[in-house]
Order: C-alpha cells, then sequence, then structure tokens
C-alpha cells in the first residue's frame, strides 16, 4: 500500500515536491513518450466488472467495450473505494481514501483544500469539461470546482445518456485548434430504476414480472428493510434489465466514439472507461449496492490512447490510483500534489511486473471494511465487522465511548496527520495513557484500563486538532485518524475469500485460515477510518432531495 501523502497545493505546478513518489518527476523516459490532447474519463454507474464480456461475462452485454478492451490496458482487478457514487468519485478525482476527503452521504462536501483532478489540468492550460446527471454528482457536493464547462442536468428518464454524450460533443466542437482539453462523462443510464428501452428489454429479455414489484430504488431499498419480498422470477427480471441497460449504452458509446473519430481527435486522446461501484443481486442477501463484496466493488477499468499498448493487468489496483495515473499519462506528473493512490504507467509499459497490489474498501452503512490483496496463487478477499460502541465518534475530538466491565484492555489504531499529535486517555478527569501516534505512518496502542474505574465513558482527547473552516486553504484538512480496533477480549466479525476460486465469496475460509486473518487485520489498522473533520456539510434542497429518492439514495 502507498502510505497517505500530505497534500502540497502552489501555483505553477513547476517542480516536484520532495519525496512525493506517488506521483513522481517527469524522466527521460517520459520525455520521449508522446502525450495525449486531450484526456476523456468515462464512469458508467454501477457497472460491475463480471457483466462485460471482456471481464468473462458470456452475454453479449459490451461488444463495443470488448473491442475497445482489445487494443486497451485493461486491469483484471481494480477495485473502489466504497460503494457510493458520492465518496467513490470523490476518490477517484482527489486519489484519496473516504476518510481522507471526508465526503459521504448524504450531504458531504469536499473542502477547498483538497484539489481535484481536472483542477490540475485546468491550471495548467487545458480546457476542462464535465457532464455529469445530476443526484450525487451535483456540482454542490463539490464536483465542478476546476471545469470550464459544467452541467449536471438530467431529466431522470433512460436516455439521459445520449443528452450528456451530445453535450461532450458540443464542447470538444467549441475546442480550438489543437487545444488540449480534459472531458469527463458520467451516466447514471445503468443504475436503478432498471428500465431498459426497446429493443433491448425484448432482446435480453427484460419484460416485467407479474405480481413482482418494479426494480426502482426506493423498492429495492425497502426489500433491504424485509418489507417486500423477491421471487427467483423477479431476481431474473431485474438482473436482465441491468444487462439490457448495460447494452443500451455500450451502443450509445459506440456511436459517440465513432463520432470523436470523425472529427478527428480519437487517435490523439487518452481514453478511461471505468465504474464508480457495481451492483448486487442477492449474492448475499440484498440488492442494489450496500455491501462490501466483489459484486459492489469490482469494476472494469480499461485505458486506451496514445502510448498505451494492449496488456491484461493482474495486479489489484483501486480507484485512487486513477487519478496519478492520468496525470503521469498526460505529461503532468511534476505537478505538485500528492496522492494516496500510486501511478499505474509502470505497471501499463511493462516496466514493473505484476505486483500483488492491496485495494481497501469500506462502507459507510455499518464499521464493516475490506482489503483485497493477492498471495501467491491466492486473491484474497477479507471483510471485517467491527462490533463498536454507538457513540464512538472519530472527529471532532474528543472522542467517548461506553465501557461496562472494570479493568480490561482497548487496542487502538492511530495515524496523525500534519505533526505528531498527543492522544490523551481520560478516565472521568483524570488522565490515566497518553499515547504520540507517528505521522502519516498507523500505529497500534494498547490502552491498558484502569481496574478502579471512575467512569464508565473513557474520553480520548488529540491535542492541537482543528475544523477545516480554521485551516487556510493550502493547508491540509487532516488532523487525527483513529480506530477503535477491540475491546479485551476482541469483537471481530471476520470473513475471508479466495477470489480466485470463489469468485462471488460465498465459501468463508476465515476459521481455516487463522494465520492470514490475523495479518490482514493487522494491514486494516493502516488504513484511517472516517473524519468527520475532514469533509464540510451542504443543506439539500427539496428538488436535490427528491432526485436522490428516486435513486433510492434517500428514503
Amino acid at each position: 500500500m502507498t502510505a497517505p501523502l500530505a497534500r502540497a497545493v502552489r501555483a505553477g505546478f513547476l517542480s516536484c515536491l520532495l519525496g512525493v513518489v506517488a506521483v513522481g518527476c517527469a524522466d527521460d523516459r517520459a520525455s520521449k513518450t508522446s502525450h495525449p490532447r486531450g484526456v476523456l474519463l468515462i464512469s458508467l454507474d454501477t457497472v460491475r466488472a463480471d457483466r462485460l464480456g471482456t471481464y468473462g461475462y458470456d452475454r453479449p452485454t459490451s461488444p463495443f467495450l470488448d473491442e475497445l478492451a482489445r487494443r486497451s490496458a485493461v486491469f483484471e482487478h481494480a477495485f473502489v473505494q466504497l460503494p457510493g457514487t458520492l465518496p467513490s468519485h470523490m476518490s477517484m478525482l482527489t486519489g484519496l481514501y473516504p476518510a481522507e476527503h471526508g465526503v459521504y452521504p448524504p450531504a458531504g462536501r469536499l473542502p477547498d483544500a483538497i484539489p481535484m483532478l481536472q483542477e490540475v489540468f485546468n491550471r495548467a492550460g487545458w480546457t476542462t469539461g464535465g457532464f455529469v446527471e445530476g443526484g450525487y454528482m451535483h456540482e454542490d457536493f463539490g464536483f465542478a470546482r476546476g471545469f470550464d464547462a459544467w452541467s449536471s442536468e438530467a431529466q431522470l428518464v433512460y436516455d439521459d445518456i445520449e443528452r450528456t454524450l451530445a453535450r461532450g460533443l458540443s464542447f470538444v466542437d467549441d475546442l480550438e485548434g489543437d487545444e488540449p482539453f480534459f472531458l469527463f462523462l458520467h451516466s447514471y443510464a445503468v443504475h436503478d430504476p432498471y428500465f431498459p428501452p426497446e429493443p433491448y428489454a425484448s432482446d435480453f429479455d427484460a419484460l416485467p414480472v407479474e405480481g413482482a414489484f418494479a426494480p426502482t430504488g426506493p423498492n429495492f431499498v425497502a426489500f433491504n428493510r424485509g418489507e417486500l419480498e423477491i421471487t427467483p422470477e423477479a431476481l431474473t427480471w431485474y438482473s436482465n434489465a441491468y444487462d439490457a441497460s448495460i447494452r443500451y449504452v455500450d451502443d450509445q458509446l459506440r456511436a459517440f466514439f465513432a463520432e470523436l473519430e470523425a472529427r478527428g481527435v480519437l487517435d490523439e486522446t487518452l481514453v478511461v472507461v471505468t465504474s464508480d461501484h457495481g451492483e448486487e443481486f442477492l449474492e448475499h442477501g440484498s440488492m442494489v449496492h450496500v455491501q462490501i463484496y466483489p459484486e459492489t466493488l469490482h469494476v472494469p477499468l480499461i485505458v486506451s490512447g496514445p502510448s498505451v499498448e494492449a496488456r491484461r493487468i493482474e495486479s489489484v489496483v483501486e480507484s485512487v490510483d486513477l487519478a496519478p495515473t492520468v496525470l503521469a499519462l498526460a505529461g503532468l506528473e511534476s505537478a505538485e500534489i500528492a496522492f494516496s493512490g500510486e501511478s499505474l504507467v509502470p505497471l501499463m509499459r511493462g516496466e514493473r511486473e505484476t505486483t500483488p497490489g492491496t485495494a481497501y474498501a469500506e462502507s459507510y452503512l455499518d464499521s464493516s471494511r475490506a482489503l483485497i490483496r493477492r498471495s501467491g496463487d491466492s486473491l484474497f478477499h477479507y471483510k471485517e465487522q467491527r462490533r463498536l460502541d454507538d457513540n464512538k465518534k472519530s472527529h471532532p475530538m474528543p472522542q467517548e465511548f461506553d465501557l461496562e466491565a472494570p479493568g480490561g484492555r482497548l487496542t487502538f489504531f492511530a495515524r496523525s496527520f500534519r505533526r505528531p499529535r498527543t492522544l490523551t486517555f481520560y478516565d472521568g478527569e483524570a488522565a490515566f495513557f497518553e499515547a504520540k501516534p507517528p505521522v502519516d505512518q498507523g500505529v497500534r496502542i494498547d490502552v491498558p484500563l484502569p481496574a478502579d474505574r471512575q467512569s464508565e465513558v473513557i474520553r480520548v482527547v488529540a491535542d492541537g486538532c482543528v475544523s477545516p473552516q480554521e485551516l487556510g486553504e493550502s493547508e491540509d484538512a487532516r488532523c487525527l485518524a483513529v480506530l477503535l480496533a477491540a475491546i479485551d477480549p476482541p469483537q471481530r466479525n471476520a470473513k475471508l475469500f479466495d477470489l480466485e476460486v470463489d469468485p462471488t465469496a460465498q465459501d468463508n475460509l476465515a476459521s481455516s485460515h487463522g494465520e492470514v486473518v490475523e495479518a490482514f487485520s493487522r494491514r486494516l489498522g493502516a488504513y484511517a477510518e472516517r473524519s468527520d473533520n475532514a469533509g464540510e456539510n451542504l443543506t439539500l434542497d427539496p428538488e436535490h432531495i427528491d432526485r436522490l429518492k428516486s435513486l433510492g439514495y434517500l428514503n
């Protein structure tokens, strides 16, 4: 894993940051490589990798994307950091883990101090355009920053993607001469509600089933709460409608790329196609995208364009790797900005052999987290759910939680940002333990609890933590990340799967692989938990709330 690095943003982007390896500096090899005139980043919301032909699916959902993949670098094992549109796209566009950018549903907003991918292009003189379809991709969350042209307009119907792609073409048409450009396109066309148009619905046998509820977000939320039932016939309908939606999108992309080719810009454009998360169809008892299993985390990542060789890459990679990779391929790798992800260009060029790689994921709906990592012939997916006190807080300090029994121990994982900070543990008003986590390095802290405790509430205070609003725009908003890992005896619900032999994660190996489970649990401690001090909150207007409800995001 690449350790999270302090962000530094300065005007000009002319020199390399000393010691920043996630982005790196331009070298002689880069100077000999032809860089693209344009960058096209396409995010297809809710597309899981295993429903595309290039990832092994046996239905004709993606003939165009399969063709594109044959002349592209295809990452076999790309995973998102959180199966939710808002935080996942923020990780894509900032190169930071969710705990670092701090943007979570329903109303998180990216602090201005955290730079975004499109801003780097914009400040380097590239013309930038972003065309999305609202919902959690709305400008209120911070997504419009750095775009010269922007639209989040949507009519809430299946063919919104056609208007989105048309806006992208208009943006290209408005470019002057060889003007360099960065274009970001996002569509909900595969997201619920699943109502693919004809002939796709008929071609994929996706016609309504009598007595089944309509495949809409609110209905799926009601199902997950136990208020509705799904018959096998209904599940087949929903799954087929999902496949049909992908094929509809695939045909729209074929037409869009044909238009780019006719305009003479495709050959000089770096193209990246990916998704923010997948979708569940009862593989683990739920619908839509609420749990952190392969069906929600494993997404396509297809990269083509100038200097990109066709290659299948087996290393495990993450969405946080996307921003540094795109900048490196565009020749902007010397920009003074640090990421938690790392550039994948060495893998794409065969300059670095396939590495195990590690992907981190979390759920904002519960306390579960996951790691995906290759080990020998196995591709392990480790999932752990902590049973923590409901009163636990990550930020702002102080952090408080209840304990019933006297004595025992607490195990903390902690990481300081920007400078070392002292953690002080209080029993009532009396301090009984202190620790100072190092900067940018997760550390395990064992806290012996007083046998004669004066209070059932343990309070943890960190010195020097302030809110983002108190920092200057150029300062890092992160302060301290703290994860309560266990109360003695340990409370852990662990699952371990080998995706090489069990790609749908059905066979839990945790009981027979104790050493592997312990190793993964320790490794998880190096990842920051959600930091409430990082993100900002906004007030949603009624129209925005209605849009989020239609997508099943709000009840």
